[in-house]
C-alpha cells in the first residue's frame, strides 16, 4: 500500500492512503494548489499532475473498480442514524462536529482501508476518530477547510466536545432521548459499608431517587420544548429554507444594496437622457430642399477640422470656422426673480419655432467681419444643431423666457438632410450652371463666398458682377450669379 504526504503551510501531514487523499480532495480539504509526495521530504508533485483534479480544477471521482465503503459513527450526534462516506466524516472533522473520541465503524466487506491500526471486532472494524490519520489531521488543524473567499471555515481545537454539544443542541429530540436513556441506565447508589448507619443509607437512597426524578423531568421539559419548536412557524420556515437563523443585518444590507443599485440605474438613465449630441453626429454635408422637393435651397458642411461652408442658392454664401459648445451652458446664466420674456430675433415665415433642448449643440460661427453669414435667407452669427436620424435641424435663437426661475430658449428651426455622395451626382441636361444645379449635381462646394474686390477686376464688367459668388470644388473654381435662380 502506497503512502502519501500532503505539504501544508506549517508542516507535512500524513501518511494517507490513496482513498483517503481522493476523499479529502472530494471533501475540499485538499485543494487544486496543494502538493503531495511519497515521503515527508518529497519530492513534491502538484495534485493537478497526479490525477486528483481535472484541467478545470474539479476533483475527480474514484475509479470504477474502487468500492466506496459507508461508515457509522458512535459518539457523534446523529452518527448512528445513517451511514456516511469518508468525505462526509472529513467535513465533519474539519468543521468541529466530530469528537476526537468518536468511534468509526466500517464493514468487513469494504475494500477501502482507513488505517492498518483499525481493530477488528466480530463483524466490524472500529477505531477512534483521532487515531485515523486523515481525520486526526483535520482535528488537530493540519488540514483545514477553506471557503470560496479564501477564509478558513473552522479550525478544530482540543475543545471539540463543546462543538459537539452545540451540534446536539440543534436537535432537541436526540438530546431528550439521550437524557431519558441516561436516566434509565444510571446505577442507583448502593450502601455496602457496614459501619454506616441505616439513616445515612436511607438518606443516600432518597438522594438517588431525587436525582433520577430531576433527570426525568429535565428530559420531559426538553421534549416539550422540542415539540413547541417544531410547531412554531419560524421552525417550519427554517426547515423549508434550509437555514437555522434569519440574519437581520444581512437583510438590511441586501435592502440597502438594492436601493443603491436602483438609485444608480436611475441616475445613469437620467444622465444618459441629457447627454449632448456627439460632435461626429453633425459632421458631413447637409442639404435643405423645398417642401415640394423641387430643388435645394441651401447646403451646410461641417468639417472635422472646424471648417464650415454655407452654400445658398439665393443670396450670398459663406466659408469660415466654427466652435462647438453645449446648449446647456446657456440654461442658467441669468435668473430673474419674476417672469420675463426677451425677443432676440424675428423668424422667417417658413421656419418652425421650437424649444432648445439640453441635448442640442451650440455652434458659434467665426471668420466674418461686417456681413453676417446667411442661412436660408436669414442672417446668423451662431446656430443650434440637433440630429434626428438622417436629418440635421439648424436653428437660430428667437426668444428667451424665464418662468419660476426656469429658463426656456426658443429657436427658429430648418431641417437639412444627409446629402448624396458626389459620385452619385449626374450632370444637368443644360450647359448653364447656377447654384441650384451645382448643389443638386455636385453637392456642397469646398468653398463658397462673395468675391473680393481685387477678384472682380479679372471678370467682365456688368451689373451681375456685384452679386457674383465664388464657388470652388476641389481645384476647380467658378463664378455664379446667385440673384438669378
Amino acid at each position: 500500500m502506497t503512502d502519501f504526504f500532503v505539504k501544508t503551510d506549517q508542516s507535512v501531514a500524513g501518511p494517507f492512503t490513496g482513498v483517503e487523499v481522493r476523499e479529502a480532495a472530494l471533501a475540499g480539504i485538499i485543494r487544486s494548489d496543494a502538493v503531495i509526495g511519497g515521503s515527508r521530504i518529497g519530492p513534491w508533485l502538484s495534485v493537478m499532475n497526479v490525477g486528483l483534479f481535472s484541467d478545470k480544477k474539479v476533483p475527480l471521482p474514484h475509479p470504477a473498480d474502487v468500492k466506496i465503503t459507508m461508515y457509522r459513527v458512535r459518539g457523534m450526534a446523529g452518527g448512528n442514524d445513517c451511514a456516511f462516506k469518508l468525505r462526509e466524516l472529513i467535513g465533519f472533522a474539519a468543521r468541529g462536529l466530530l469528537p476526537p473520541d468518536a468511534v468509526v465503524e466500517i464493514d468487513v466487506a469494504g475494500t477501502n482501508e482507513l488505517s492498518p491500526a483499525i481493530e477488528k471486532t466480530n463483524s466490524t472494524r472500529s477505531l477512534a476518530a483521532d487515531r485515523i490519520p486523515i481525520l486526526a489531521s483535520c482535528l488537530n488543524g493540519e488540514l483545514v477547510l477553506v471557503g470560496n473567499r479564501g477564509q478558513v471555515v473552522s479550525r478544530t481545537s482540543a475543545t471539540t466536545h463543546v462543538t459537539s454539544l452545540t451540534a446536539n443542541a440543534k436537535v432537541p429530540r436526540s438530546l431528550a432521548k439521550e437524557a431519558v436513556r441516561d436516566a434509565a441506565n444510571r446505577p442507583m447508589l448502593v450502601v455496602t459499608d457496614a459501619e454506616r448507619s441505616a439513616a445515612e443509607a436511607e438518606e443516600a437512597a432518597e438522594a438517588t431517587v431525587r436525582s433520577r426524578e430531576a433527570i426525568a423531568k429535565s428530559a420531559e421539559k426538553i421534549c416539550k420544548e422540542a415539540a413547541l419548536e417544531i410547531q412554531s412557524p419560524s421552525f417550519i420556515c427554517q426547515t423549508i429554507l434550509g437555514m437555522r437563523r434569519f440574519y437581520r443585518p444581512r437583510l438590511a444590507i441586501s435592502i440597502v444594496a438594492t436601493l443603491l443599485m436602483l438609485a444608480g440605474i436611475s441616475c445613469g438613465y437620467s444622465a444618459w437622457t441629457v447627454q449632448p449630441m456627439a460632435r461626429t453626429s453633425m459632421l458631413g454635408d447637409w442639404i435643405h430642399q423645398d417642401s415640394d422637393r423641387s430643388g435645394p435651397n441651401f447646403g451646410v458642411r461641417f468639417q472635422d477640422d472646424g471648417r464650415c461652408v454655407i452654400f445658398n442658392t439665393v443670396g450670398p454664401s459663406w466659408t469660415g470656422d466654427f466652435v462647438l459648445s453645449h446648449a446647456a451652458s446657456f440654461k442658467n446664466a441669468f435668473a430673474p426673480s419674476g417672469s420675463l420674456a426677451v425677443a432676440v430675433d424675428d423668424a422667417e415665415p417658413h421656419h418652425l419655432i421650437g424649444n432648445v433642448a439640453v441635448t442640442d449643440r451650440h455652434v458659434e460661427l467665426r471668420g466674418f467681419v461686417k456681413v453676417l453669414p446667411m442661412l436660408d435667407g436669414h442672417p446668423v452669427r451662431d446656430l443650434f444643431v440637433r440630429r434626428v436620424g438622417d436629418k440635421l435641424s439648424l436653428g437660430y435663437l428667437t426668444s428667451v423666457e424665464w418662468t419660476g426661475g426656469i429658463k426656456t430658449m426658443k429657436a427658429a428651426w430648418v431641417t437639412a438632410e444627409k446629402s448624396l455622395d458626389r459620385t452619385q451626382a449626374t450632370l444637368p441636361d443644360f450647359d448653364k450652371a447656377d447654384a441650384v444645379s451645382l448643389l443638386t449635381s455636385f453637392g456642397i462646394p469646398d468653398e463658397a463666398r462673395d468675391l473680393y474686390p481685387f477678384e472682380t477686376r479679372d471678370l467682365p464688367s456688368g451689373t451681375s458682377v456685384n452679386a457674383a459668388q465664388l464657388v470652388r470644388y476641389g481645384n476647380r473654381t467658378t463664378v455664379i450669379d446667385v440673384e438669378k435662380p
